[in-house]
């Protein structure tokens, strides 16, 4: 996939994430993703450095999912 972006977003206390295709946004993460509940991210360098695993994932065609551990392993605090 040629044109993936991740653009970091402020949003309520926090940040999130938008990764987009092709000037598209395909996925808008406005929580954090694999955790219970709808956590931010605390600070934009975070949601900036999950957006990039997921964009990976989606060019590499794997499911842009993130599991708790993911985050944990990456040392992402609201994970935990």
């Amino acid at each position: 996939m040629l044109g993936v972006v991740v653009e970091p977003f402020e949003i309520r206390d926090g940040w999130g994430y938008r990764v987009n295709v092709d000037g598209h946004t395909y996925i808008y993460q406005d929580a954090i993703p694999g955790v219970p509940g709808n956590r931010v991210f605390h600070s934009k360098e975070d949601a900036f450095r999950v957006g990039k695993v997921v964009a990976e994932k989606l060019t590499h065609h794997k499911i842009p999912a993130m599991s708790q551990q993911e985050l944990i392993d990456m040392k992402i605090a609201e994970a935990k």
